[in-house]
Formats: structure tokens, sequence, C-alpha cells
């Protein structure tokens, strides 16, 4: 059965019905699945099952973050039958069973639950240094190094003596180009050069490497798999069997083995090993990445960065930094309606000197002929907003709020493609509710004193 909830800005708000149904024994047995589950006949404790992605900014991408949730958001719930199985933590047990990661409302909770998703096993909180909140991880990730799995996004291989040559034509950047330990990150685009994805896209010398988001994954490789016939090109699945561990901070070149000799260009990369396991590390804006071999080759390396100093943060500490620097996400930010021009791509993703490839006359008539009508913006909130709010400017919509945060220090601020009849500083009404917003440069100015 499905059901709809309501979620305030600061609980779960019950909805009488669901918990009335949970109440109910699955299948006609004996006894009650909501009960059994907990423990405890008299708890009206609602069970959120599967969250869909788009609740709202800071919600996408790897959890659901009870504290931050937008007022009045609407999250479908899918209600299934459960069986006997007491456990002490309730929203802990259900995240685990159904893939995603759960954070608690208060400072405490989160504590504790950082601690128990810490796939390496060890602490992420010092049990005498009270509880890690948001403000911390972020700490952490502006000061010294943190640890997220960023094992959801797609991942390719792209093998064959003309690999390069095929996926030249197909994105926007120069693939041709990138000798072995290089990289890029580029679009694919439709035939009017609107965004279906972006990737970045490594060189070995063997393969290519792409990893993507996971929502333009299987476009990526329908894509590879529909226009590569006839070329000498074969296409290999990785997602599942590589894990990609993200280190973001200054410190991250000293936590990994050798970190300091990796060129100081993003999206350099190279094969090495951490703790005796082969892994690639490739640099970030943020840090280093690391692809490695899922199961015990992953434990052991997420093990060993802990071993040197490297602590296990939320994802919403990383999302706060990611808008702050005003990096757009595809799924979030980016989508089917985008031009890489509007979101201030071009100088990341498209190369203006390489041959043909779908889309480019829309992208290059717009660069050298003209501007986009929109572009990318900082907003500052008055209140949290959900992604999807509308964006007025008097009477007339300029927006939409994309990828919206609650930064722990310049509070709700979003990222927005809005109308150039917008300028910088002007007010814009979010939503319904009486929110507003502030159209700001990015990346967003941060006093870190």
């Amino acid at each position: 059965m499905t059901a709809r909830a309501d979620l305030a800005h600061d609980h779960l708000g019950l909805d009488a019905g669901v918990v009335k149904e949970l109440e109910r024994p699955p299948d006609g047995g004996r006894g009650g699945g909501m009960t059994e589950l907990v423990g405890n006949g008299q708890a009206p404790v609602p069970v959120v099952l599967g969250v869909r992605l788009g609740v709202a900014g800071d919600q996408v991408g790897g959890g659901l973050d009870v504290a931050v949730l937008v007022a009045q958001a609407q999250v479908e719930l899918e209600i299934g039958p459960v069986g006997p199985q007491p456990v002490e933590n309730l929203l802990e047990a259900v995240g685990q069973s159904h893939g995603f990661k759960a954070y608690a409302t208060h400072d405490s909770d989160y504590a504790r639950l950082m601690a128990s998703t810490a796939a390496s096993g060890a602490p992420t909180v010092d049990p005498g240094a009270g509880a890690v909140t948001l403000a911390d991880d972020y700490r952490v990730l502006t000061e010294a190094t943190g640890l997220l799995d960023r094992s959801e996004r797609g991942k390719l291989t792209v093998t064959g003596e003309q690999a390069a040559e095929f996926l030249q034509g197909q994105v926007s950047n120069d693939i041709e180009a990138l000798t072995p330990g290089s990289g890029c990150y580029a679009a694919f685009l439709t035939n009017k050069g609107k965004m279906l994805g972006d990737l970045r896209v490594l060189q070995t010398g063997e393969d290519l490497l792409l990893d993507c988001e996971r929502v333009a994954l299987q476009g990526l490789f329908n894509l590879i798999r529909r226009f590569s016939i006839g070329y000498g090109v074969e296409l290999h699945k990785r997602t599942l069997e590589r894990d990609l561990l993200s280190l973001i901070g200054p410190g991250s070149a000293q936590v990994v083995p050798g970190g300091e000799e990796l060129a100081q260009v993003e999206h350099a990369h190279r094969s090495q090993e951490v703790d005796g396991v082969p892994v690639r590390a490739i640099r970030t804006e943020e840090g280093i990445d690391l692809l490695v071999a899922s199961g015990e080759p992953s434990q052991r390396v997420r093990a060993a960065l802990a071993g040197r100093g490297a602590r296990a943060v939320g994802e919403h500490a990383a999302e706060a930094l990611r808008v702050e620097r005003g990096r757009p996400r595809y799924g979030i930010d980016l989508d089917e309606g985008v031009i890489p021009q509007e979101a201030a791509l071009n100088e990341r993703a498209v190369s203006f000197t390489k041959g043909c490839y779908v889309g480019q006359e829309t992208v290059a008539r717009l660069h050298y002929r003209g501007r986009p009508n929109r572009r990318l913006c900082g907003l500052a909130l008055s209140a949290p907003a959900p992604t999807g709010a509308r964006l007025g400017l008097g009477e007339r919509e300029v927006g939409h709020v994309g990828s919206a945060v609650v930064h722990p220090r310049l509070g709700a601020i979003a990222l927005a493609l809005v109308r150039r009849e917008a300028g910088e500083g002007a007010e814009l009404t979010v939503g319904d509710r009486g929110v507003t917003a502030q159209i700001l440069p990015l990346p967003f100015p941060v006093d870190r004193g």
C-alpha cells in the first residue's frame, strides 16, 4: 500500500492513518508489525521505509536528514509488513535495511548515528568530547580531513582501441587530448545542447574510467551501448564492483600514503596502494578520491584512512560545502532543460577547440553569439525552502530553488538558475509560505575565522 505523510521542520509529523495501518497484523497473521518491530505495544512511532528522490535540496544523494526536512514537505511512504525483530533504534534499523543512511533530529542522535554508520569501525565521536554536530563535521571538512562514502555514484569502464575516438564525439570536453594519468569533467547532451548528465573521465592508458551521478547512469550506459556500434569499443559496468571514497579537506594529501606526490591538477590520478590494497587516487577540488574494489578491500582502506586521521562525516556537511562553493549537481540543479553555459560549466566541461560532438552547435552558438537567459546564482534564504520552490520577482516567476541546505555558518542557502532580469542583490519570494531570498554571487563568502 502507499500512504503520504507531512514532515515538519523539526520533527517527523505523525500520521495517525499510517500508524494505525502499521498496527494491523501483516497478511492476516498474529501480532502487529509496528509493535513487534519496536518491542513496545504502546509506541506510536512512524516508519519511513522509502523516500523518493527530490524531497528537498539537500536530502538527495545518500541520506534522509530529519533535522532539516522542510516544513510540510510531501514524502511518499511505502509501507510493507515487518517481522519480529526487536531493535533499539527504529530509524537506524529501517535505514540500514532499505539502503539509505539516517540522520536524526538532535545532536546527540546525530553523533550516535554517525558513529554507527562509520564503515571502517573507527569511532567518529569522542565519548568525552560531547555530541558531533553538523558544525563539527563542517570544521573537519574545512580544517582537517573528512571521509565520505560516495560509492553510490555510477561507474563504467570503456575499453578498446577506439574508446577515446568514440567518446570524443559524444561528450563536450576533449577526450582525445587526455594522456595517461589525466582526466576531465564533461557533459553529455541532447542534439539541442541540453544536459542528459555530467561525468568525470579518467584516462589510464589502458581504458577510460567514467563516473557520474547515479541518476544519470542509465542514460550514459544507453548512449554508449547504442552509438558505439561499429567502433572497437567495449563497455563494462563497475558501479557495484568498485567503491568511491572521498577524502575532503586540507589534510587529504597527508592521509593518503604518497598523496603529496599526486599532481595538484584536478582529475590527476594514479594507481597505488593503501595498506597493501590497490586503489586509484584521484585529485579533486576538495581533496582526493579513492577508487577501490568493493567489499573487504574497501573496508581495509577505510580502516587505514581512519588510522591516519580521516574522520567519517555526514552527507549534509559535504553538501553544505558544495553549495557554498557554487558547484551544481546533476539531478538537483541540472537536468535535461539546462544548457552548460547557464550553469557556468563552460570553463570546466566544454572544449571549443575539439571536433564535433552531439549538441555542439547550440553550445557554440550560445557561447560566441549570445548569452543565456538564466544563470546560476546563490540564494540567501530567510528560512529553509524545498528544492523546486517557485522563485518570484514581483508577479513574475524567475526560477526555482535547486540545492538547498542549512549551512553551519551561513544559515539557509541554496543554488538556483535565475532569469537575468533578477539581478544580484534582488529580493525574491520563495514559494507561498512567506520565505524570501536574496541573490548573491558565487561562491558564497564565508568567514572561517
